[in-house]
């Protein structure tokens, strides 16, 4: 019996991550989901006590996972690296990371409407800006607010290269490509006199 119950769970929480990703957080409802597999709301509840409930089942594990992960990833030696070989490094580890996490990373990001973890966003943003300006020549000419702009276009480049790639290596491409444009225009800062 305890595997049915574990289906019933499984299928209740794979819906609703399709029709979070569909419809955002709050053009989604428990009695949505239930259509959607042909179930009463009611059991729903019997699982999940509320939309809020289910919505940080979904996210929250990868939510404290991908800020630990960024922030190690940061903390690296890497900034003012601009070289091919730390580009390679830099856009494979988005791949492979973001292409396990792909569901989860897009509600995290996309559903600033949301109870729980909706500040993703902009702690990455702020961790980013903060990163960038640590490893910069402090008389290149970088001002926080320039630099908090060029962090926040790279995250929703970063946000639109994964919604529209599912394939891992062509998102490793794609990756490539838009952190070899993230890496051109900082190096012009570092390069500046």
């Amino acid at each position: 019996m305890q595997v049915l119950k574990d289906d019933v769970r499984k299928a209740i929480l794979d819906t609703a991550q399709k029709l979070f990703l569909e419809h955002g957080y709050r053009g989604c409802s428990i009695r949505m989901i239930a259509t959607e597999i042909n179930m009463s709301f009611s059991i729903i509840y019997r699982y999940f006590e509320n939309k809020e409930e289910l919505y940080k089942v979904l996210v929250s594990e990868t939510y404290k996972n991908f800020l630990i992960n960024s922030t190690h990833f940061l903390a690296e030696d890497n900034n003012g690296n601009y070289t091919e070989e730390n580009m390679e490094f830099v856009s494979n580890r988005f791949a492979v990371t973001l292409s396990k996490i792909r569901p989860q990373f897009l509600l995290l990001m996309s559903n600033p409407d949301s109870p729980v973890c909706n500040d993703l966003p902009e702690l990455l943003r702020s961790n980013l800006t903060a990163h960038i300006l640590e490893g910069s020549d402090k008389t290149a000419g970088f001002e926080p607010l320039m630099i908090s702009l060029f962090a926040g276009q790279l995250l929703d480049g970063i946000v639109e290269v994964v919604k529209n790639t599912e394939d891992e290596s062509l998102l490793k491409l794609r990756f490539k490509q838009l952190i070899r444009y993230h890496f051109a225009g900082l190096s012009l800062f570092h390069d500046r006199e």
